[in-house]
């Protein structure tokens, strides 16, 4: 007549969730210039994520953001040259935190590369020299503070620049201009930094 004892079941749920994954984690760099204008200049540290989860958050490498109010949770790092907030051109290292609730996390490490805007100092007044006087260093006659990476440019093609024109320790001979005439030469300090545009 059937057997005496019901049948009865429990029912088991389990949910499977995918790890966190932050992406390529090879060091990737980008090269940016500080910027002297624009206050709410911004790069966007997301840009280098590739295969990452969204909605994850930034941290500076090895440590919080603490006070570094120049970078943000959402990875966008403010660039102003002056600014209290901005620590100035130089390498910065940070981490992308992918994370999951039940899984942890995962984090994938960026460089950033905020290069100086290049500085070649003020214009220099004219000098006025004899073929015979004593050959005398460029830098001596650049205004205010410069960059020492510069190159010197001869725009008269005078001959006269003595030592390597990449060297801003470079003189000016005058016994060795080309044209023995009295002549104005033009020579100009150039300094730059790529990406930071134009060269100054």
């Amino acid at each position: 007549n059937g057997a005496p004892c019901l049948t009865k079941s429990t029912t088991l749920t389990v949910q499977v969730d995918k790890k966190p994954k932050a992406g390529a984690d090879d060091l990737t760099t980008a090269v940016v210039c500080e910027e002297l204008v624009d206050a709410n200049k911004e790069f966007d540290l997301a840009t280098l994520l590739s295969g990452a989860d969204p909605g994850g958050y930034w941290t500076v490498k090895g440590g919080s953001l603490g006070s570094a109010t120049w970078l943000s949770n959402d990875g966008k790092v403010r660039i102003k040259k002056g600014s209290a907030a901005f620590p100035g051109c130089g390498i910065y290292f940070f981490e992308y935190h992918a994370v999951s609730a039940n899984c942890g996390e995962d984090t994938a490490a960026f460089r950033l590369d905020v290069k100086c805007f290049p500085v070649a100092g003020g214009d220099a007044d004219t000098l006025y020299v004899c073929s015979k006087d004593a050959k005398f260093k460029l830098r001596d006659f650049i205004k205010g503070t410069y960059d020492t990476t510069g190159t010197y440019l001869d725009f008269n093609n005078s001959g006269a620049i003595a030592g390597q024109p990449n060297n801003v320790d470079a003189s000016f001979d005058p016994d060795k201009v080309k044209d023995k005439d009295s002549k104005l030469y033009l020579i100009k300090y150039v300094v730059e930094n790529a990406p930071c545009t134009p060269a100054d």
